[in-house]
């Protein structure tokens, strides 16, 4: 983690797979500021995202730690308990948009546009 010359907090990930970006995250205003008033180290944001399952949804890459995550992350000797159900939500740039805690996780939408029926193709 490191201070940017325009005072946000950045953070260089090396993860497994090629994002869009060069890897360097980037924390908007608003993240920081729930970062604080929701207690949250910058530390446990990059475990979040070095170590969080990852989808993309409604225009964002969705860092997350549920169950699955935390018992992989125990077998490997870190707790993960610590992280379990933080979230952390980051637009295509590299910018993290939001940060935050729920444990109720909803499972990624397979697309955005509804199902049409077959009267619709006729």
């Amino acid at each position: 983690m490191e201070i940017t010359d325009d005072g946000r907090l950045a953070w260089s990930i090396d993860r497994t797979w090629k994002s869009a970006f060069d890897g360097f995250f980037h924390m908007s205003a608003h993240a920081r500021n729930r970062m604080f008033s929701r207690g949250l180290s910058p530390e446990l944001i990059a475990d979040v995202l070095t170590h969080g399952e990852v989808f993309h949804d409604r225009g964002a890459l969705h860092f997350r730690v549920g169950r699955r995550v935390t018992k992989e992350l125990e077998k490997r000797g870190i707790d993960g308990r610590r992280l379990e159900g933080f979230h952390v939500i980051v637009a295509d740039d590299g910018l993290i948009l939001t940060v935050y805690r729920n444990h109720h996780f909803r499972r990624p939408r397979k697309s955005l546009r509804p199902a049409r029926s077959p009267k619709y193709y006729a």
